[in-house]
């Protein structure tokens, strides 16, 4: 879903039962090189020439509240990308230009321990396809994953402060080939030509994410912040990063 979230988002919930609610929603987003922060001027020319990437999502929901203090949730994605998939543009509109369809369901678990500590933990698994009718094709269902696990504490040292300690793995593409068909000569004796399939490995590095983040109110009208983030190495140009940052805001 985060790679059709940013620009547009409508949902409505509906609780048939006290401890049931069900939850539908839709979001789209269009992402040129303008829209892109925090990256390099590379990065920035090469989505230039891409061209913007267009996608869309819809989800379906239900939360279970099972006792007072554990709430359990299913949610299936329904995304499709416009010349894309998962993210991955290519120059030509033959090769990617019809895009692709995913399918992903998330799971996920809220419990409040008591004494201030609350944790959450989700999973998603993805099946990606690409549409017909372009260059590039998945034989099979492209499978991708993406889960988090977060801690957090109220009152760690006042009444009104909060802890938060997460670890995560960002999506992976576990599994994934695209197929390249075109006319090549196959005997160089007679010169016959015929349909050659290539295929190229699109499985992704295992990467994972450490975050911290404390906030205090200073006032009753300001709130301090502090974050430090950690990322693993990925594929080619995503180096291991770490971030420290700080925040202040302040209501009139």
């Amino acid at each position: 879903l985060g790679l059709a979230s940013g620009e547009t988002f409508a949902g409505a919930t509906y609780s048939p039962l006290k401890a049931t609610t069900l939850s539908v929603g839709y979001s789209q987003q269009r992402e040129d090189w303008r829209d892109l922060d925090g990256v390099s001027e590379i990065e920035r020319n090469i989505q230039r020439q891409l061209g913007a990437r267009e996608a869309e999502a819809l989800t379906i929901g239900v939360e279970q509240k099972v006792t007072k203090n554990l709430s359990v949730n299913a949610q299936y994605t329904y995304l499709r990308e416009e010349d894309a998939v998962l993210g991955a543009q290519t120059g030509s509109a033959a090769l990617l230009g019809e895009g692709s369809r995913t399918n992903a369901v998330t799971v996920s678990a809220s419990m409040d321990l008591g004494d201030g500590f609350s944790f959450d933990l989700s999973a998603t698994g993805g099946a990606t396809q690409t549409a017909q009718g372009q260059i590039l094709a998945t034989s099979r269902d492209v499978m991708s994953s993406a889960g988090q696990f977060t801690v957090n504490k109220r009152g760690v040292m006042g009444s009104q402060d909060i802890l938060r300690v997460s670890v995560g793995q960002p999506m992976t593409v576990e599994r994934g080939e695209l197929e390249l068909r075109s006319d090549q000569v196959i005997d160089r004796l007679t010169g016959e030509r015929g349909v050659v399939t290539q295929t190229i490995g699109i499985s992704t590095k295992r990467r994972y994410t450490g975050e911290i983040v404390y906030a205090t109110p200073v006032s009753k009208a300001s709130e301090l912040g502090i974050v430090g983030r950690y990322i693993s190495a990925g594929e080619i140009g995503q180096d291991e990063s770490f971030m420290i940052g700080a925040n202040f805001g302040m209501r009139f």
